[in-house]
């Protein structure tokens, strides 16, 4: 790969979802390609894991023609004018392709795929470990897709397929790396790879039996990192369809911005409530490692991003942001009188974890005599159950009240680096929340200090996040304005604040709102 560190970049599913989409990818890799030694890791093209899954649902309820007409689809939006239209790239690039073939080895994967869909369909029955076979085609294809279309660029791009370096146990679905041995087969793999460019599939690995895997949820981010600590890469940038990691939901708060830095700690923090952008086992060797991870957006790539390393922002005093996980549910549970037996909080996380239960929050208070936990929505029913048979004998005996649920309901959480260095953070939380009457049903803090949570009634998810956004100072100032009168001075007074909105937000941190103006013809108000 030469003596310049490698960089590791991973392309997510949205980011290889339509042609124009492609194109940029292709410009990001070629433009990076100039500057150093790439290697290219690629998700499933958006949908496209879905797709595989009903398919092999279908086949192993024996409806094997409506599995293929499944396959027929993903044929044409691979190849033809669809999402990667391939066809047309071929039409596109004409000679200049020289040997590069994109349409074979496509219909060659497509009719291997078909005849695994006919093995499911005559067994009826779909394994985890043949759903993981099935599953891994949305990779390969993504892959070598990409790595024709680089080619046909003129770079020396090369497909590789992960499953001959990555080894795993065999946890299908979820599996586990086996790391020494994987970095052993990576080592000799790379050797091999000289001036080339590598495209690498994501999610995937092999048992040392040589059975298909797949590493579970955001498994290519993991591929990714995985490649990066055993190389030792000088970064990994994931490019996706937003342009860092945002201080809160957009689609609820307007003004959310993507930060510009972030703590491995910060980031293990939005994991555990709720961020789908990360999991656990994408930033351990990160941090193992020390090597930075930037989060891009394809369609925006002038954006910086955030970048996310082991100092994080040289603020140490700033919040970093507001998540809100939505569809939950509540459980408490309040004692009458000390049981005789182990604590009944303990006792209900143990049973709750027993039974396979999502635990998003649980809070306890200090004595034992309250207990709450928040689930999905869908697993509400479940974990009544597992409450109420716990707790049989206490209740029975009157020491326990009757488990009380409450849904829907949404996590509300404050994540900052410096939330245990900072006085007073917890105060101005709960003070914001309380001053536009948010009733808050439950309270947690862990012992990082680095975020405080908080459930709330659904029904009030919007304002309690825009609330705690802007008392953050996450975004400007915000003021509403009732303009009494629309004559020549209220008239006059509209135009300048149309005309000095950006200086006032610029200079003075304001972000001046007209929400509503009264005349004589009547009120408008929004």
């Amino acid at each position: 790969m030469g003596a310049a560190k490698v960089r590791v970049m991973k392309f997510g599913g949205t980011s290889v979802g339509s042609p124009d989409r492609l194109d940029r990818v292709v410009e990001i890799v070629a433009q990076s390609r100039a500057e150093g030694p790439v290697i290219v890791v690629v998700s499933a093209m958006q949908h496209t894991t879905d797709r595989l899954i009903r398919a092999a649902d279908l086949a192993a309820a024996g409806d094997l023609p409506a599995a293929e007409r499944i396959l027929d689809e993903l044929m044409d939006l691979t190849t033809s004018n669809g999402l990667m239209g391939l066809r047309r790239v071929e039409e596109r690039v004409g000679g200049a392709a020289g040997t590069v073939q994109l349409l074979p080895p496509v219909r060659e994967m497509i009719s291997q795929l078909r005849q695994l869909l006919y093995g499911v369909s005559l067994l009826r029955e779909r394994t985890p470990q043949t759903l993981d076979l099935v599953l891994s085609f949305g990779e390969r294809l993504s892959a070598t897709v990409l790595t024709g279309l680089l080619q046909a660029r003129g770079l020396p791009a090369t497909m590789v397929d992960s499953r001959d370096w990555l080894v795993t146990d065999d946890g299908f679905g979820a599996a586990r790396v086996e790391c020494e041995a994987t970095q052993a087969r990576l080592a000799a793999m790379a050797a091999g790879w000289d001036d080339a460019l590598p495209v690498v599939t994501g999610f995937l690995g092999r048992t040392t039996d040589g059975r298909t895997t797949t590493l579970g949820r955001n498994g290519s981010d993991y591929t990714a990192t995985l490649l990066a600590k055993f190389l030792g890469a000088s970064e990994v940038v994931v490019w996706t369809d937003v342009s860092g990691v945002m201080t809160a939901d957009p689609g609820i708060v307007k003004d959310a911005y993507p930060l510009s830095r972030l703590s491995y700690m910060e980031a293990l923090e939005l994991v555990d409530f709720g961020a789908s952008m990360f999991h656990p086992r994408t930033l351990i060797p990160l941090i193992e490692s020390g090597i930075p991870m930037r989060i891009r957006n394809t369609m925006q790539p002038q954006d910086e991003g955030t970048r996310i390393d082991a100092s994080g922002s040289s603020d140490r005093t700033a919040a970093t942001s507001v998540t809100s996980l939505e569809n939950l549910a509540l459980l408490g549970v309040q004692v009458r009188r000390i049981a005789k037996q182990s604590p009944v909080g303990g006792r209900l996380l143990r049973a709750l974890e027993d039974a396979g239960l999502t635990i998003w929050m649980s809070s306890q208070s200090a004595h034992g005599q309250a207990f709450a936990v928040a689930v999905p929505v869908a697993e509400r029913g479940l974990a009544e159950r597992v409450v109420n048979r716990e707790l049989e004998l206490e209740l029975q005996r009157g020491e326990v009240e009757s488990v009380t649920v409450r849904a829907p309901v949404t996590l509300l959480t404050l994540v900052a680096e410096a939330m245990g260095q900072t006085v007073g953070v917890a105060g101005r939380f709960f003070h914001a929340l309380g001053g536009v009457g948010v009733n808050i049903r439950a309270v947690a803090q862990g012992a990082s200090s680095r975020s405080i949570s908080c459930v709330i009634d659904a029904a009030e998810t919007q304002v309690a996040v825009r609330t705690v956004h802007a008392a953050f100072n996450f975004a400007h100032q915000q003021v509403s304005l009732l303009v009494l009168g629309k004559g020549t001075v209220g008239g006059h007074l509209l135009s300048q604040i149309a005309a000095e909105r950006e200086t006032l937000a610029a200079r003075h941190d304001a972000d001046l709102d007209v929400v509503g103006v009264v005349g004589r013809r009547g009120v408008a108000f929004d």
